[in-house]
Formats: C-alpha cells, structure tokens, sequence
C-alpha cells in the first residue's frame, strides 16, 4: 500500500489544449478513489499522468512519499487494469498472469503460489489452461485482475475497466471489485464515467469537469450536498430539477408562472432552485408553510419497475421536471398534481456561476 499524492497537476497538449488544470488530490493508504466525470472531462489523462503513460507538464505526483514525474512506469510499482483487458491471446490464463512476474525473474514456485492465491481469489482456477479466446468477457476481466493481484503493487489503477461489459455483468463485477479492494487493502484510483458505478465503488468521489476538479467526497456527500450545478445534474438519475428564480424585491419568484415565492437573505442577483427529483412529495392534504409548493401539470408517466418517473411542467408554461414516486403511478397526462418540498431538500445555486449558495430560506407563499 502507499499514499498517492496530486500537487497541482497540469497537462497541456500541443497547441495550448489543457486537458488538466492543476488538479490536487490525496489517495490515502488502502484508499478506493473513483475520478468520474463526462467525457473529455481529463479524468484518463490524469490517470495516465499517474501511471507514467502521459508526460506532466507541470505539478508534482508522488507515490509512496517519492517523486515519480521522471521515473518510468515500470518502476512506479503500480498495477494497471484496462477497459480492453489487454491479455496476450497465444498465452493461456496462467501465462498471462505470470508474465510480469517472470521478466522480473521471480522464483518460478513463488510465481505459481502468486497464480494460485489470485485464481482462487477471483474464481478463475478452472481456467488457468485456457486462451483468453475461450473466456467470457467477465472471465477475461477477471484474467486482467489477476494479473494486477499477483504483482502486489502499491496501488491499482482501473481504466474504465467495466466499459466493454453487459449490464448484469457490470453490475456483478463492481460488486467483486469493491470486496476484492477491501479484502486486499491496495490503494486504488479508478476512473468511470458511470455515476452510478462511481457512487456504489467509491470511498471518495473526484467529479472532474473540463480538467477542473468540481468536488471532492464521500458519494453520499456528493449527492446530497453539491458544490455546483453541474455536480448536481451529473450525480443522480434521473438529474435534479433546476428552476429559474427572479429577485422581484421583496421577495424571489420562481419564473414562468408558477406561483411560487421564496424568502431568503442574498446578495445573488439571479438564482437557481435545485430539487431532486425524489425530494418532490405529491400532495394529498393541506400544504405546509414550511415547504415549497406548486402545481405539476402531468405531460408523462414511466414505469420503471419498483418506481415511476412523473414528467410535467409547473403551471401550464413552467420548467419541465421529474417527480419520483414510488410503485406504480396512476396518474395521466394533462392531470394537474399538488407538489411539496420540503425546504431541508432545497438547493440554491448562483445561475452566473454554478456554484451552490449557503443561504435560510424563510417561508413560502404559494
């Protein structure tokens, strides 16, 4: 295990393309560290930057309390695994796993104690003689972990490693991932640009946007108190709702007629309401003055299951949201629903830069 240390991390590409824009980040020992953002978002580059495979214009990675920026990645004593599982397709599994660990000229009874420790952990002995042509894509992934394992490195590095796999397999393989991490204590870095892959695997989140890192946390952090706008709408399916308030002086109005007013201390000029969507409660009663309230004119249902997404627009001219509800929704399209919100649930947002407000809403008036 080892610390890995981020100082202030650039890459600039030829023709002054910043891909990464001074990113700082601590990885603590046995640490599980997720990079998520969209795509472009600098997240593999900073990856790469780590594992030696991109040159750092400037800023500092340390892995294990050394500078690495001019060591080669051989010698960082990482492991990395792939999105395309990289496996040699002439050698068997048992090769393959092997082969980082006899160029290094290790003791051929250690490499085969090594192969077996790390098929067994991962459920692969029965496949040690085979191509990795005869192998399931959860098999070959599997294959790839192996090969990481048996090298006991300082850390592991994932590129997208789940990428290339079905739907159920992802989700089982995730699952394995995260008990195999804990169960060997190694300091990891993964990078995804599935949220709910980021959520369920992390320790930390690292939201990337545009080489920029957005925010720093736990998951449950991250989803329940986001820094920014963009955080908010990445992190969550469906997105969170965002709603266009106006200052009218006395008080703040949520915009398109809706019939919603706020009352809070701000200096901001033009604000942004953000609800998720399952914080949105339909109403059957009286509504409370220590809630928001509106009128959700219903365009759509889906049914997804255990659950049911409610589309609509507040007021017959307001913004487009989602209302999660539970079980099956029986409501129609042009029914017109009474919603809550609890103001806990609220959150506000500088529209001209994105970045959440810390502000005590008074009351509402419908």
């Amino acid at each position: 295990m080892a610390v890995i240390s981020l100082q202030d991390v650039r890459k600039v590409y030829a023709g002054n393309v910043e891909a990464v824009k001074g990113v700082s980040l601590t990885i603590e020992n046995g640490e599980f560290i997720v990079l998520v953002g969209p795509s472009g978002c600098g997240k593999s580059t900073l990856l790469r930057m780590v594992a030696g495979l991109e040159e750092i214009t400037s800023g500092t990675v340390q892995i294990g309390g050394s500078v690495v920026n001019k060591v080669e990645p051989a010698d960082r004593d990482i492991a990395m695994v792939f999105q395309n599982y990289a496996l040699y397709p002439h050698m068997s599994v048992y090769d393959n796993m092997a082969y980082g660990l006899k160029n290094r000229g290790m003791d051929r009874d250690e490499i085969a104690n090594r192969v077996r420790i790390a098929a067994n952990k991962l459920e692969i002995a029965e496949y040690l003689d085979r191509k990795p042509r005869a192998l399931s894509g959860g098999q070959r992934q599997r294959v790839a972990m192996g090969r990481a394992i048996v090298r006991e490195p300082k850390a592991f590095l994932f590129d997208e490693p789940l990428s290339n796999l079905d739907a159920k397999l992802r989700v089982q393989m995730r699952l394995e991932i995260k008990k195999l991490q804990k169960s060997l204590g190694t300091t990891s870095l993964y990078v995804t640009h599935d949220q709910l892959e980021a959520m369920t695997l992390a320790d930390r989140l690292v939201v990337l946007n545009g080489g920029v890192v957005e925010q720093i946390g736990t998951p449950i952090e991250v989803y329940e108190k986001p820094q920014s706008t963009f955080v908010a709408s990445f992190i969550g399916s469906p997105a969170m709702n965002f709603l266009p308030v106006t200052n009218v002086g006395t008080h703040w109005r949520l915009q398109q007629g809706s019939g919603l007013r706020v009352h809070f201390d701000t200096d901001v000029n033009e604000l942004t309401l953000g609800v998720r969507p399952e914080d949105f409660t339909i109403a059957n009663g009286p509504q409370s003055d220590e809630a928001l309230s509106a009128s959700l004119l219903v365009s759509a249902v889906e049914l997804v299951g255990a659950e049911s997404f409610v589309h609509g627009t507040l007021g017959e001219t307001g913004p487009e949201i989602i209302v999660r509800v539970h079980g099956k929704a029986g409501y129609v399209a042009g029914e017109t629903l009474a919603l809550t919100a609890s103001y806990e649930k609220l959150h506000f947002f500088d529209t001209k830069t994105g970045k959440c407000l810390k502000v005590s809403p008074s009351r509402a008036i419908a």
